[in-house]
């Protein structure tokens, strides 16, 4: 368009030079983590950030009690306070101003949905069902190809976001504050290897994911561990798998459109999922069981294990569970045979129960799934006895070291079949909601890692080959792209090639997260908050 250039200009926001700042204010913005995400947004900078550190209220000893102004504005800059003043700052110069209560959540439901699409999409990554396949609409194009993005623009119900700048054309480069501004202040800071707190982001994310995609959500805690901790070794039977009471979950899943968070009672579990999110469509309901690995070398044993699956990718639960059951009781009594045998104390009809042992396991393993390399292990072992050979002394010894391995080796593979029947035990209190008519189950790992890597590691030919879903770093948009940078995640992987190991880091996060986390846990807790649960 002609216009007078003496009239006009064409004014071009830039991201905020931090390093201008005098160093009074630049190291305590910098240091806290609020201030420092805020700080990516030139206005929330200048408007919020830069004057509430300035205020007097903040120079004296209000969270600290310290003489240094550094260290009181580093403390507030670590502090909700400054989130919420900072945030609703922004809203009042924005023009969300000028919108109701209602409209601007729905406006950052959107920017919030906009932000994970295009992630998503520009990942060429599936979205799950219940979420909406934006792929059947706006099919990603191909490599070097951005007509998808261009769709994307056009779609009329994100017009309001880019209109009022809640997040750039190219959403990756849509600052942090924004970002953080798009997750209502559902979101926490990530910390390398602290399992709880990835757990906790987790539980925000998917509780946001709800919302922003028309879910009634609400949040409810199990009672009763799913499943109950089972020790193997004092206990052969499993304990029973009861979810607890269920009431009120029940009840708001009788509504289209409602959706539920469900937390464990005890976090950061090896076996079961960390956290579920229930999402119910039409007689439908998604049942998401998601297993959090905050590893950058996750193990891909242990994180299919924990959700029922075994290596192979099979799918096992309550069936398999009552058969291998028969299996361990016996193996058991053929590990008694033999030490009877052993001891000299065997009689007349010992080989002809021990044969129709032998016969009644390898029946029983065949019905197993993904157990062949046991079947054919116990065949190898047992192959003398089938043939009726002589057992010398030193054999039956042999073979009590064998048997104690298969032992080993089936309470391993019952263990991924007890967690599988846990989610079945759920699965089946959901299908008794009313107008219910089908509960699929979704499990998921999540890790801290994005697509490519993630598949590299785990050599995938793509994300769907072994009954697992993946939520990696681009499904996790855009909490995770609020509160790190790619350059933390090479930085901590180049700090973990100089460790023992892989396998050593994997039993780390398994177990050693659960100590590191607990300082997570408390951290999360204070900093966990909505920036809309004030008023104006």
């Amino acid at each position: 368009m002609a216009t007078d250039p003496d009239e006009f200009a064409v004014v071009s926001m830039g991201k905020p030079d931090i390093d201008k700042l005098d160093d009074a204010l630049r190291e305590p913005i910098k240091t806290g983590t609020y201030s420092n995400i805020l700080s990516s947004n030139v206005r929330m900078l200048m408007q919020g950030v830069v004057p509430a550190l300035l205020n007097e209220l903040v120079a004296a000893d209000v969270l600290v009690d310290a003489d240094d102004q550094r260290v009181r504005r580093t403390a507030f800059g670590n502090s909700p306070l400054i989130m919420r003043y900072v945030v609703l700052k922004y809203k009042k110069l924005n023009g969300l101003a000028g919108l109701s209560m209602n409209n601007a959540h729905d406006v950052l439901s959107r920017s919030f949905q906009y932000l994970w699409q295009y992630s998503m999409r520009s990942a060429n990554l599936q979205l799950p069902e219940p979420f909406g396949n934006a792929d059947e609409h706006h099919p990603a194009g191909p490599e070097g190809d951005n007509s998808f993005e261009m769709d994307l623009w056009n779609d009329e119900k994100f017009d309001s976001v880019l209109r009022l700048g809640l997040a750039t054309r190219n959403a990756t480069e849509t600052s942090k504050a924004l970002c953080f501004l798009a997750c209502f202040g559902f979101t926490l800071r990530y910390v390398p290897r602290a399992g709880r707190l990835f757990e906790t982001l987790l539980e925000l994310h998917a509780y946001r994911l709800g919302l922003a995609t028309g879910y009634d959500m609400i949040e409810h805690t199990l009672t009763r561990d799913l499943p109950p901790p089972w020790n193997q070794g004092n206990s052969e039977e499993p304990p029973h798998l009861d979810v607890g009471r269920l009431t009120s979950l029940v009840e708001h899943l009788k509504k289209d459109k409602s959706g539920v968070l469900l937390k464990q009672r005890i976090a950061s579990r090896a076996q079961g999922a960390d956290i579920f999110l229930l999402l119910r469509t039409g007689a439908k309901i998604h049942l998401f069981a998601v297993q959090a690995k905050n590893s950058l070398h996750p193990s891909k044993a242990n994180s299919l294990r924990a959700l029922g699956v075994l290596a192979d990718g099979s799918v096992v639960g309550n069936a398999e569970l009552e058969t291998v059951q028969g299996v361990v009781k016996c193996l058991k009594a053929i590990d008694d045979a033999f030490k009877v045998k052993l001891r000299g104390e065997e009689k007349d009809d010992w080989e002809t129960k021990m044969m129709q042992l032998i016969q009644d396991i390898f029946s029983l393993i065949a019905e197993l799934k993904g157990a062949d390399d046991l079947l054919s292990k116990l065949k190898t072992t047992l192959q003398p006895v089938t043939r009726n050979e002589f057992l010398p002394e030193k054999a039956v010894e042999d073979y009590e070291k064998d048997l104690k391995d298969m032992t080993t080796a089936l309470k391993s593979y019952r263990s991924v079949c007890y967690s599988g029947a846990a989610l079945e035990a759920l699965q089946s209190v959901l299908e008794g909601v009313e107008g219910v008519d089908e509960v699929v189950i979704h499990r998921v790992v999540a890790v801290p890692l994005d697509a490519a890597t993630l598949m590299q590691n785990w050599g995938l030919d793509d994300l769907g080959t072994l009954n697992v879903e993946f939520w990696t770093k681009e499904f996790l948009q855009p909490t995770m792209y609020a509160m790190i940078d790619d350059a933390d995640l090479e930085a901590e992987a180049r700090e973990s090639e100089d460790q023992d190991g892989v396998q050593a880091q994997d039993v780390g996060n398994e177990e050693g997260s659960k100590e590191g986390s607990k300082e997570g846990s408390e951290e999360g807790s204070k900093e966990t908050f909505s920036v809309w649960d004030a008023k104006d």
